[in-house]
């Protein structure tokens, strides 16, 4: 995850009843899916400090790459696009071979697939990713890579088991000369974070990309996430602005929980001033940078 392919509530949700039972997430064209929670214990095998699934997140089922791929596929007519990777890594030891594997049959949906992820392939599986978008290719699909980069000076952020900055930067230069339209994916903007850090993000990443992503960061009303991103930065006082934040609820689930949005209105700026310096698109939707990703998509 990101994990954070979700839009903000302000945006249409998907028509129908609310539903329990659905074991992911269909709306606004996308079909959202994950390898689900990684154990009974353990939902990521990066357990980010700010991440929404350490709130009341109604947590993906876990299911193999097999039913993952039937349930789609039964449901093939409610989507244009799929997302892999709603709300954990799926991609994370010790399933990367799992997702790759997941990339594979969902080719044969003939569907557009984005794929957010902070693991860095080895080359072995960089050479499978290669083969994979050949395949896409042949039927005018496109296999979207976004690669997670959201701080650079505050690792305290994501456990040590995540690949470096660098190293996740090193990768988005590689998906770029090997053509792949790939994402900078810089979400959240977490009030916490001053904006340049989040313009050195760009500055270092955003010329070896085809758009940069950024995000609102969503916390629970209970103050859980805020406590433990809090914690993780060495803060003992909350510096969030109240007056800023919103309620609303996640579209990447049907639960009709509400959460706290919480913008970055600085940090939205200086980013959007530092792509343009680079002309490079931004956005802070990714329905927007599909649009100008895949022309007709929807």
């Amino acid at each position: 995850m990101d994990p954070y392919g979700n839009e903000a509530a302000s945006e249409e949700r998907a028509s129908g009843p609310v539903s329990t039972i659905e074991p992911y997430f269909i709306g606004l064209d996308r079909a959202m899916v994950s390898l689900g929670p990684l154990t009974e214990q353990v939902y990521c095998t990066y357990k980010c400090t700010f991440c929404y699934v350490r709130g009341p997140y109604q947590k993906y089922a876990r299911r193999s790459v097999d039913e993952i791929f039937d349930w789609l596929k039964a449901r093939r007519d409610d989507y244009k696009i799929v997302y892999v990777s709603g709300d954990t890594d799926s991609f994370a030891p010790p399933r990367t071979a799992q997702g790759l594997d997941l990339l594979s049959l969902l080719a044969d949906l003939e569907r557009h697939v984005l794929f957010t992820t902070r693991y860095v392939f080895n080359r072995d599986e960089r050479d499978r990713l290669l083969e994979l978008r050949a395949r896409y290719a042949v039927g005018e699909l496109e296999l979207i890579p976004c690669v997670s980069v959201c701080q650079l000076h505050h690792p305290g952020l994501e456990p040590r088991s995540i690949p470096s900055p660098e190293a996740r930067l090193e990768q988005l230069r590689w998906f770029h000369e090997h053509g792949f339209k790939v994402v900078l994916t810089i979400r959240p903007f977490m009030p916490y974070i001053e904006p340049q850090e989040y313009v050195e993000i760009v500055e270092k990443g955003g010329p070896h990309c085809a758009v940069v992503l950024g995000g609102h960061w969503y916390t629970d009303p209970d103050g859980v996430i805020d406590g433990s991103t809090r914690r993780s930065l060495g803060l003992t006082e909350s510096q969030l602005d109240p007056g800023l934040s919103q309620r609303g609820r996640l579209d990447s689930t049907y639960s009709e929980i509400e959460w706290d949005e919480t913008p970055h209105p600085e940090a939205i700026a200086a980013v959007e001033a530092a792509c343009k310096e680079i002309d490079r698109p931004f956005f802070m939707r990714s329905s927007g940078a599909l649009d100008h990703l895949i022309p007709r998509w929807r």
